[in-house]
């Protein structure tokens, strides 16, 4: 598959990308808005300080979380998840 988007603030309104991928990509302050993200697949991803509203996430998995083990397999302790109502 051939890089098609150059890089530099896009706009991708009622568009459908099903099967795209996205590798090196930097997404800090993106905005997601009514997307199906439906058995997407994320790896090495960091998603500090970001926020999710209205989601209906049944059947999700989580895996592997928090920071990687330095070299004495030591793990730094992570902030905490939190949840507002």
């Amino acid at each position: 598959m051939e890089p098609t988007i150059q890089c530099g603030r896009h706009l991708a309104e009622h568009a459908n990308l099903t099967g795209s991928r996205f590798h090196d990509v930097n997404l800090s302050e993106a905005q997601f808005d009514d997307v199906n993200m439906s058995r997407a697949s994320f790896h090495n991803i960091n998603f500090s300080d970001m926020t999710v509203a209205a989601a209906q996430i049944g059947g999700a998995k989580f895996k592997h979380i928090g920071p990687p083990p330095d070299k004495n397999g030591r793990q730094e302790r992570q902030r905490p998840v939190m949840s507002r109502r």
